[in-house]
């Protein structure tokens, strides 16, 4: 009867310590589990930080770059029409490079 008591424990403990060690390592798991989706997520938005600067940078490029070629259009006498339909910038636009020479 004391040996059936006390593997009964055993027995017991067992499986207490296999449900405390499927606790433990499902916390772990969710640990590492946040840890690298955040990892994740910030590579991503590094990547489309970095991406959408790029495009940013080259529109305003592009941009800076019509105007400079109407000013210089603007200096060298050629109408509003013709550069609007060289720069495709609005004549507004050239009226404000007009303001500026």
């Amino acid at each position: 009867m004391l040996y059936k008591t006390i593997q009964q424990l055993k027995d017991d403990w067992k499986k207490e310590g296999i449900q405390i060690g499927i606790q433990q390592g499902i916390q772990k798991g969710i640990i590492k589990g946040k840890k690298e989706g955040i990892r994740e997520g910030l590579q991503k938005g590094i990547q489309k930080g970095i991406q959408k600067g790029i495009q940013q940078g080259l529109y305003k490029g592009m941009i800076h770059s019509k105007y400079e070629i109407a000013k210089e259009m603007l200096q060298q006498g050629f109408d509003e029409k013709t550069i609007m339909k060289i720069t495709k910038l609005k004549s507004k636009d050239i009226r404000k490079i007009k303001n500026e020479l």
